[in-house]
């Protein structure tokens, strides 16, 4: 079975012409930081007495006003991204229209000068915070709308004021150059940007993609791997082993139609995992009607064993609760096997380069999946060792259910008898 990867973008990126939801919480961010330094900008033309003139508390009152209300209706509504388009024109050329005001204010009120060294910087830091949306279309736009404002605003700064057309200076050029210059980095820092971003998106989506086809242990260790995963290489760990399997299913398979076994197995399935997940185990493979889980050999812990036992108990209820369900409905449900065992095992991959596999493999897992056969002999549903018993009291679990204990068991495939603890 081949599994494609896709990444889903829409989250970061545009989709159909309209804004992603982060995309919308940037352009929101972007406005509180303008509004922060346009209420710097006011508090600056006040003290110099620059709010006298009509057209500069105009414009800064407008300007703030639009902010404002496209930071609100960013977070409030469905947006197109053209929305950022205009945006972005309006905030470089209310700032290029305050330094032609301001050029004409003062006949010595160079763009360069005084206040409007701070309006130039604000276009710098306008470009800039286009890279948040990660478009180098975007803030190429921004930047070319602002390199042609500024040479306008150079060239033209006294048709207005005066009769003559004013020359650009030396100290102009120089600016405009190292504006260009800023704008260029700029537009190359969003697209290096967008090309990072979709790496990770990428790569979170692969890991959600192994997510649900391995542990979630098994595929952080696949996505941090530095080096190629090679079949053969193994690491012991103490972990508790867990065989859940459905009883005469076999049977059932031979009395009801396909589409109700699969709805029955995809029940019981999503049940069992959702309690085994809950506390700290990672499923290791689904056996048809059987699921082989561990604790604490994929996800390292110090509490494997009390953890596996607290799943047992939550299991049984959810088991209990299962059947009730089903024989309210009317139908069939069958009983459930456990078997638990802890102990050293092998945790490592198996197959070949093509194919391969992470598992568990030693003692443990031999004697949980033995267990597991021999809760049908004793009619028990679930057995475990009074080793683990005792281990998982050790580890903190308070044991509050009637057990049977059987002494010296013989378990096929072990020399030694061992000691068990029954839940009938």
């Amino acid at each position: 079975m081949s599994v494609k990867m896709t990444s889903d973008h829409a989250g970061v990126f545009p989709k159909n012409g309209f804004m992603s939801n982060i995309q919308k919480r940037n352009e929101a961010f972007i406005g509180i930081i303008q509004l922060v330094l346009l209420g710097c900008f006011a508090g600056v033309a006040y003290w110099q007495s620059l709010l006298d003139h009509p057209y500069i508390f105009l414009l800064l009152t407008f300007y703030a006003s639009f902010i404002a209300l496209k930071s609100i209706l960013c977070l409030s509504l469905r947006l197109p991204f053209a929305v950022i388009s205009v945006s972005a024109a309006i905030d470089i050329v209310m700032p290029l229209l305050l330094i032609w005001i301001l050029s004409g204010y003062y006949d010595h009120f160079s763009y360069l000068s005084h206040f409007n060294q701070g309006l130039y910087f604000y276009l710098l830091i306008s470009i800039g915070l286009r890279v948040l949306h990660y478009n180098l279309g975007l803030t190429f736009f921004s930047a070319v709308i602002a390199l042609i404002g500024l040479i306008l605003v150079s060239h033209f700064k006294n048709i207005f004021f005066s009769s003559s057309v004013g020359n650009i200076t030396n100290e102009e050029i120089d600016a405009l150059v190292g504006f260009s210059l800023f704008s260029i980095i700029l537009s190359l820092l969003a697209h290096r940007s967008k090309q990072l971003e979709i790496k990770r998106v990428d790569e979170q989506t692969k890991f959600q993609s192994f997510s649900r086809f391995f542990a979630e242990g098994v595929a952080q260790k696949i996505k941090d791997s530095k080096i190629s995963l090679k079949v053969g290489e193994g690491e012991i760990r103490e972990s508790a082993v867990l065989f859940i399997d459905l009883k005469g299913f076999t049977k059932l398979t031979q009395e009801l139609p396909p589409n109700q076994i699969m709805s029955l197995l995809g029940d019981y399935q999503t049940r069992m995992v959702k309690i085994i997940y809950a506390h700290g185990g990672d499923i290791d493979k689904f056996l048809g009607d059987g699921i082989m889980a561990s604790f604490g050999a994929v996800t390292i812990t110090k509490t494997y064993a009390s953890d596996a036992l607290k799943a047992v108990d939550n299991l049984l209820i959810e088991v209990e609760n299962w059947k009730k369900d089903r024989l309210s409905k009317g139908q069939i449900c069958p009983n459930i096997g456990i078997g638990l065992a802890v102990g050293p095992v092998i945790f490592g991959a198996v197959g070949n380069q093509q194919r391969m596999e992470f598992t568990l493999i030693g003692d443990a897992v031999n004697l949980a999946a033995k267990l597991e056969k021999h809760t049908r002999k004793q009619e028990a549903c679930f057995i475990t060792t009074r080793k683990t018993l005792d281990l998982a009291i050790q580890q903190g679990y308070e044991d509050k259910t009637i057990r049977k204990i059987l002494e010296k068991e013989m378990i096929r495939g072990f020399e030694q008898p061992i000691d068990l603890i029954l839940t009938i």
